[in-house]
């Protein structure tokens, strides 16, 4: 999400929603997808992905900060190229 590859990241909730339904990132990787679909400019999709936590978890946002994050929270963070390089780890 963070390096704006939105479309991998919808995928890899899809993936978790697939083939791990009973993990506890299952919330975690409903809330990527409706980020995603957000960012992509696909509101259908993204509502549909909230529908369906808002439905199984109707809570989340109140009580998981990781979810309310990656719901609310500034993502797209520009690095310059040492840090790129570094990935993140120096700046």
């Amino acid at each position: 999400m963070r390096r704006g590859a939105y479309l991998a990241a919808v995928n890899r909730g899809q993936h978790v929603l697939k083939n791990y339904q009973t993990t506890p990132s299952t919330p975690l990787a409903l809330a990527v997808m409706v980020r995603g679909y957000t960012e992509m400019k696909m509101p259908k999709l993204a509502q549909d992905a909230r529908a369906v936590m808002d439905k199984n978890f109707p809570n989340l946002v109140n009580t998981n900060e990781r979810a309310n994050y990656i719901l609310n929270g500034n993502i797209s963070k520009k690095r310059n190229f040492f840090s790129n390089i570094t990935q993140g780890l120096v700046n």
